[in-house]
């Protein structure tokens, strides 16, 4: 497949590789994508760790990870904050993810790197309720309570299979994928996306071959993306996987994958609202700058 791309960087302070992720050898994407650097736009400095994407009213929405507060973000295209709401009931424990539907943003509190977490937490904001804030506003959000049951392969702090950093909306319920830091796949868990405590088991398991860091599927197309990464020789290695997703899970015999170039640590993916592009955003390490860059086939 032809892609061509559009990047926009931010020079951000750089950040320490983990430890703790999980090296893989041997595996080569189906296809490789070379971004295009030379359009460039700058983010405001209140985004600098930027973790998770959304798209509504004409504005890119995102979060910050562990590091800020319980806040979401509205930008414009051109990289101007047009909105910082404050989520009343909330606090940013490691914020990873967002995910949408039409009357609803998630934003996803579930990063769990050493496995010390007892609840994982996604806050369920109303849109109508975003709008209506001013810049600086508050709203309050809708709590949806995750407890894992499937607890049995537990190994330690350091290399365990139950980090999450992706969440995507399909149909009436919420799927979430793992980080598997013990074994470079992903775990599979769903849930319904009304509020409530929920006890999930994994459903289905997926050769990712490396971290997943974020995931979307397409509420038209049905096709689901799942953003990973590899460390190679200290450097991160990032592609994507494109695969179909159907009533019972991912058809992964039909999955492909994309190798990202430059690399870097890529966080989030979010699909444009036809369907017809992918939004990339990359936070800031030794490897290069902060950056937001868009997919388009041709």
């Amino acid at each position: 497949m032809n892609v061509s791309l559009s990047i926009f960087i931010v020079a951000l302070p750089a950040l320490l590789l983990q430890a703790c992720a999980v090296s893989l050898q041997g595996f080569v994407a189906d296809e490789k994508i070379i971004i295009d650097s030379e359009k460039i736009i700058a983010w405001p400095k209140s985004v600098n760790e930027t973790s998770g994407l959304a798209l509504h009213q004409d504005l890119v929405w995102t979060i910050n990870d562990s590091g800020d507060g319980a806040f979401v973000y509205g930008l414009t295209k051109q990289g101007r904050l047009a909105k910082k709401i404050s989520i009343r009931n909330a606090k940013n424990y490691d914020y990873e993810e967002l995910a949408q539907d039409q009357n609803y943003l998630y934003v996803a509190d579930i990063g769990d790197n050493f496995f010390q977490r007892k609840q994982l937490i996604i806050y369920r904001l109303g849109w109508e309720d975003i709008d209506r804030a001013k810049h600086q506003g508050e709203v309050t959000a809708d709590l949806i309570t995750v407890q894992l049951n499937d607890t049995s392969q537990f190994k330690h702090q350091y290399s365990h299979n139950y980090d999450f950093e992706a969440l995507s909306v399909k149909g009436d319920e919420l799927w979430l994928f793992s980080k598997n830091r013990l074994d470079g796949n992903s775990e599979l868990y769903r849930l319904p996306k009304q509020p409530g405590l929920y006890k999930v088991d994994s459903v289905a398991s997926f050769a990712t071959k490396g971290l997943v860091t974020a995931a979307d599927i397409h509420p038209q197309t049905q096709m689901a993306v799942l953003l990973a990464y590899q460390i190679h020789n200290r450097s991160f290695a990032s592609y994507f996987w494109l695969v179909p997703a159907g009533s019972d899970g991912l058809d992964w015999a039909k999955a492909k994958s994309y190798e990202i170039s430059p690399g870097g640590q890529w966080e989030a993916i979010k699909w444009s609202k036809d369907g017809s592009e992918l939004i990339l955003s990359r936070e800031d390490n030794f490897q290069g700058g902060m950056a937001v860059a868009t997919i388009k086939p041709n």
